[in-house]
């Protein structure tokens, strides 16, 4: 991928699309199939808000049938298939226990009723899956044999768990990143750190946007036939720079999560806390990843942060269903924030919201030729969102429209028919003597694209040393994120390019390893390296 925010100012596009989070590269994805011209902006980098901000799965949303949303549980539940099917390295069953109490929110009669309804929902789950894939119906163990898997549960009233399959995305950033990549592969010209500060207007037309190039502080106009605002919990921000265009409010839910030593190595463990509320341990790259919060947020996006008290407030909450973990503060490695934009104005809690999405017209609603608004959504339901966007688009530009292909093709990387089979055969293969725990990471993280790290490979002996002591990451993955994959900021290669700085502080001759084979790179002078590293340090620090 080349960023040339230059090059884009001098074309013409049939769709703008701003926003870089899985929505918008979806999108991207799904318009550069059927044969759009299409360029994507983003004001950070790539999948580096909302969507890495996710609890890590790809879940139905068992939840959301305490409020009959039956709909968006089918629409979720059969895009869990797609997307096993389409990113087969990158998307896991995960087993879950939800534990059952005597009394209160967890009685076993009304989950049961759940579960049922939630296996009825998903009876295609295996059908066109591979083996590996396949996603057995929900059980219930004994109190015995729950305590067994997960020993640090509230004990008291205990009746047992329903033991049920969602799945995991190890690494959405990365799953993000392979949506840009396959659009890219397509035609699309994508750019990262490029901020839409203006809409372009003429005579009630949308003609594309003024961006700001946030390395350098150039402005270019990008025009478009149809600009597409998928920007998440900021579509009202941009909407505000249109005149004419009716308000539409987005509300955001603040959520929060905090990665610790390992509770449960194998099993994801749930607990209803009450009517609006739950708290999970999910197992995640060797620790714990724990959540969730889901309160309200008013203030500007750009603000978000995780504060001490949130992780206070979290950890209370999980010791009480999970008081055998004893977690404290000391015992968090990392933490991050997100906010989730919410289409539901009539709900007073946000947690009771629906995750349903919406896409506004502005030509049918108000008038404004050029533009389409998406607001709200899960990350699950994001290709089938963009394939929707994608058809409305196609008929505005009447352009012929071959059909949505995103449900059947595989993503970028994800042409893997027999995963199990494709990683021995590259562990066996493996021509540079990597480790065999390194030949599963890369494919884990690259799928069939890992074979591009062969050039660097070849050239320098080093490219193959890890980058971190301890890590399965290597060298060669560097010079990758930097000449391929858009990498422009050492948070960018520690947080989203792998995965390194996730897990909390690597360590600060990791850290400074990286920053100065980036420096080496992208020419950065010794004080730009300095700047990265406090960057990045300020990025993980958990308050």
């Amino acid at each position: 991928m080349e960023r040339n925010l230059r090059a884009m100012s001098a074309s013409q596009y049939d769709l703008l699309i701003i926003g870089g989070g899985i929505s918008g590269a979806c999108v991207a994805w799904d318009a550069s199939l059927r044969g759009l011209r299409v360029a994507l902006v983003e004001k950070g980098d790539f999948g580096g808000a909302t969507t890495s901000a996710t609890s890590k799965l790809i879940h139905g949303g068992l939840r959301y049938l305490k409020n009959l949303e039956f709909g968006l549980v089918r629409e979720s539940l059969r895009e869990r298939k797609t997307l096993t099917r389409t990113a087969p390295h990158q998307i896991y069953p995960l087993p879950i226990l939800c534990a059952t109490y005597r009394k209160g929110p967890s009685r076993k009669r009304p989950l049961k009723v759940g579960m049922v309804l939630y296996d009825l929902l998903s009876l295609d789950k295996s059908w066109g899956v591979p083996e590996e894939k396949r996603i057995s119906s929900h059980r219930f163990l004994s109190r015995e044999a729950t305590l067994e898997a997960a020993p640090f549960l509230k004990q008291e009233g205990l009746t047992g768990s329903f033991l049920y399959y969602d799945c995991q995305n190890l690494f959405p950033e990365r799953h993000c990143l392979s949506f840009i990549q396959s659009a890219a592969a397509q035609g699309a010209t994508i750019a990262n750190y490029a901020e839409a500060i203006d809409l372009l207007i003429s005579e009630h037309h949308i003609e594309g946007a003024l961006v700001r190039d946030r390395l350098s502080g150039a402005e270019y106009e990008i025009r478009a036939t149809v600009t597409a605002n998928v920007s998440g919990p900021w579509a009202d921000h941009l909407l505000g720079l249109c005149k004419g265009v009716e308000e539409r409010r987005v509300r955001r839910s603040k959520g929060i999560h905090v990665v610790t030593r390992a509770l449960s190595p194998e099993y994801g463990v749930t607990v209803i806390t009450g009517k609006r509320g739950h708290v999970f341990s999910l197992p995640w790259r060797g620790h714990s990843l724990i959540g969730i919060t889901d309160t309200e947020f008013f203030g500007d996006p750009d603000d978000l942060t995780v504060k001490r008290k949130d992780i206070e407030d979290l950890l209370a909450r999980v010791n009480r269903s999970f008081p055998g973990a004893r977690l404290t503060a000391q015992d968090v490695r990392y933490s991050y924030a997100g906010l989730r934009p919410i289409v539901d104005q009539d709900v007073e809690i946000v947690y009771d919201a629906s995750r349903r999405y919406e896409i506004y017209d502005h030509e049918k609603d108000e008038g404004i030729r050029g533009m389409v608004t998406v607001v709200g959504g899960k990350y699950t339901t994001s290709r089938n969102l963009a394939e929707q966007v994608v058809s409305l688009v196609t008929n505005k530009l009447k352009h012929p429209d071959p059909g949505c292909r995103t449900g059947r093709l595989p993503i970028y990387g994800g042409d893997i028919q027999d995963l199990p089979a494709y990683t021995e055969d590259a562990v066996q293969r493996n021509p540079f003597g990597l480790p065999p725990a390194t030949c599963e990471h890369l494919i884990r993280t690259y799928g069939t694209a890992y074979k591009e790290l062969f050039t660097h490979l070849e050239s320098f002996p080093e490219a193959g040393e890890p980058i971190c002591d301890g890590q399965p990451d290597i060298q060669a993955q560097i010079d990758r994120a930097v000449e391929r994959e858009m990498c422009l900021t050492l948070s960018d290669l520690l947080l989203r390019r792998t995965g390194i700085g996730t897990l909390g502080d690597p360590g600060e001759d990791c850290a400074r390893r990286c920053a100065e084979k980036m420096g080496e790179l992208l020419s950065w002078s010794p004080d730009r390296v300095e700047k990265e590293l406090e960057a990045f340090y300020a990025k993980i620090a958990v308050p």
